[in-house]
């Protein structure tokens, strides 16, 4: 009898410590709202400047990230983030957007800066629309 009643709660205790991680960080409050593209840098291509009121919006809501180009959504997913450092998240998507994962997530003062996984592919830079 006693070995049973052990056996019953070593197996509870089994059960509730082997929980799903969850590996995602809950969305800075700066994240959310709109952004507008300001710069390309880096990759295979040419750097870009983008003026204001370009057009390239990127809209962040709690739960998805959309990618518009002069008003036409380009792109819609859903996302997580995994804080990494101060101001610093890994950024994973449903999907790929501009035909690259975005590999990492950074916002320093007004500014958004998108960087691929993939070093060919150029850091998209935005700035935020009404702080």
């Amino acid at each position: 009898m006693k070995k049973s009643i052990f056996y019953t709660i070593a197996f509870a205790i089994v059960l509730i410590s082997c929980h799903k991680e969850n590996n995602s960080t809950d969305v800075p409050p700066i994240l959310i709202g709109k952004w507008e593209l300001r710069q390309r840098v880096g990759g295979n291509t040419p750097d870009s400047i983008y003026a204001p009121g370009n057009g390239n919006i990127c809209l962040f809501t709690k739960d998805s990230v959309s990618f518009y180009k002069n008003g036409a959504t380009i792109n819609f997913e859903a996302y997580k983030l995994r804080k990494v450092g101060d101001n610093s998240y890994t950024f994973n998507f449903l999907g790929a957007v501009d035909n690259f994962w975005l590999d990492t997530l950074r916002t320093s003062d007004n500014k958004l800066s998108l960087i691929p996984g993939n070093p060919n592919a150029s850091t998209s830079i935005y700035e935020k629309l009404n702080p």
